[in-house]
């Protein structure tokens, strides 16, 4: 990593950290009886009186345990990572809160400065991790994930064609494709080297090819259609009825790469890329 991909990460941790390292307190001060509350059964049958903190304080340490062996994670170990760094300052160094949101401080560097750790003796440390940590059985279980999903984003790079996009954010429903074999998330890049199988959102139904195809911010999916002559039509659109010169009822979307169908739709179509759009999941 550069030193701006190193802060950043630093960063979220403590953006995204520090609000589970309340939620890890909080629990922490109910386990231990600091909270009384006036509630009882009488007044609320399915209030226990939080008996179950001690439960979901575990939860934040197992959470941990799993977050670590998702190679593709890139996301949900920084509220896990900012928790434990910022529960370890309390343990070691209390008071270590004071000012530090106001000064803009990182969790691991002030870790690192209240320990006197230096860059050389972390560097020293590091060398020494293979004699306590199998980093050989490590490096080997994430390699192959980690080279599969350069392997997909490099053909990403490579793709030319003709776009093909999938846009359903009219109807506010996230895209959770069921996709063939391993997928690569890249950023906020989902990658399909096989293809998506299948979406099906209420009358929306998606069905695709074995093909690598994208799913991209939310809402959308990409696929190119590298073998279309970019002289002829590649799609085929039928429908119930029309609406202006590009919605249609009753749709469906058929390409090489994937067949959509949607109570209705509107296409925009250009020589290098055809849009659709998802307007109602509903007939």
């Amino acid at each position: 990593m550069t030193e701006n991909e190193r802060n950043q990460e630093s960063d979220n941790e403590v953006a995204e950290g520090t609000c589970v390292y309340t939620e890890a307190m909080a629990l922490r001060l109910l386990q231990e009886g600091a909270f009384r509350s006036h509630l009882s059964a009488a007044d609320d049958p399915f209030y226990f009186g939080f008996k179950d903190a001690a439960v979901f304080l575990e939860e934040r340490t197992e959470a941990l345990r799993q977050v670590r062996t998702r190679t593709q994670d890139l996301g949900e170990r920084l509220y896990r990572f900012g928790c434990f760094e910022a529960l370890l300052l309390s343990r070691f160094f209390p008071g270590w809160q004071k000012d530090f949101l106001k000064e803009g401080r990182f969790l691991d560097k002030t870790m690192a400065e209240k320990l006197g750790v230096s860059a050389e003796m972390i560097e020293a440390r590091a060398k020494e991790l293979g004699a306590r940590y199998p980093l050989e059985e490590i490096t080997r279980r994430h390699k192959a994930v980690i080279e599969g999903r350069d392997a997909a984003l490099q053909a990403v790079r490579e793709m030319k064609g003709r776009v093909y996009v999938v846009n359903a954010k009219p109807i506010q429903e996230y895209i959770i494709p069921k996709g063939r074999g391993e997928s690569y998330k890249v950023g906020l890049i989902n990658i399909y080297p096989r293809g998506i199988e299948k979406i099906e959102v209420r009358d929306v139904l998606f069905t695709g090819a074995e093909t690598l195809m994208l799913g991209d911010q939310l809402y959308y999916l990409k696929w190119v259609d590298t073998a279309g002559d970019p002289k002829v039509k590649g799609y085929a659109l039928t429908y119930g009825r029309k609406e202006g010169d590009d919605v249609y009822y009753d749709a469906e979307f058929k390409t090489k790469g994937f067949t959509l169908k949607a109570p209705e739709i509107r296409v925009k179509d250009t020589p290098s890329r055809v849009k659709v759009t998802v307007l109602a999941k509903v007939k």
